[in-house]
């Protein structure tokens, strides 16, 4: 039995490899493509990403916020998506949106009503170590204001952790966002 190649080795390599070879029209219009939305991205996040940073959890929130809320700006303005489907998906967005933002504040005890005091701190004639100067609290807090501080600390907690679980469970159908 006889075989016999049609091509040289070379001519069947830059078939196989066409898209890669620096001549070929799809490679040229293809960087194009990826270098016009890699500087459309460093334009659009370049202020989010600047601020970000990897030791906690509050910039991830923000970076969340920022992608949503560009997502729903864009479903609500040019998506032809019928309103019965459309709108409870823009109301779930809103929601984790204003979720995200409370978090990222991080105002849950302001929101419960606690009470800020003014404290004022006294030289003591006595001197610490080291020659260092010692303050006492000249001004304490009232029975009531103290009361209430607590009590808005402890709901405070409880919001924080009932806004939380929300969040996780409206983005448990983000998927379904994109429908």
């Amino acid at each position: 039995m006889k075989i016999k190649a049609e091509d040289t080795f070379f001519k069947s390599l830059r078939k196989i490899n066409l898209n890669k070879n620096p001549f070929y029209i799809y490679f040229w219009s293809n960087l194009y493509s990826e270098t016009k939305w890699i500087i459309w991205a460093l334009i659009k996040y370049f202020k989010i990403i600047t601020t970000m940073r990897p030791w906690d959890y509050g910039f991830i929130v923000n970076m969340m916020k920022f992608q949503l809320q560009m997502l729903h700006d864009t479903i609500k303005e040019n998506n032809r998506e019928i309103d019965e489907t459309r709108i409870p998906k823009e109301e779930k967005m809103a929601r984790v949106i204003e979720l995200l933002d409370n978090c990222s504040k991080d105002d849950f005890a302001d929101r419960c009503g606690y009470v800020y005091g003014d404290f004022e701190f006294e030289e003591i004639k006595k001197e610490g170590k080291n020659g260092n100067k010692v303050y006492e609290l000249k001004k304490e807090e009232d029975e009531e204001t103290s009361k209430n501080n607590s009590r808005a600390l402890k709901e405070s907690h409880k919001l924080e952790k009932e806004e939380w679980n929300e969040m996780c469970d409206l983005l448990k159908d983000m998927k379904s966002w994109w429908d």
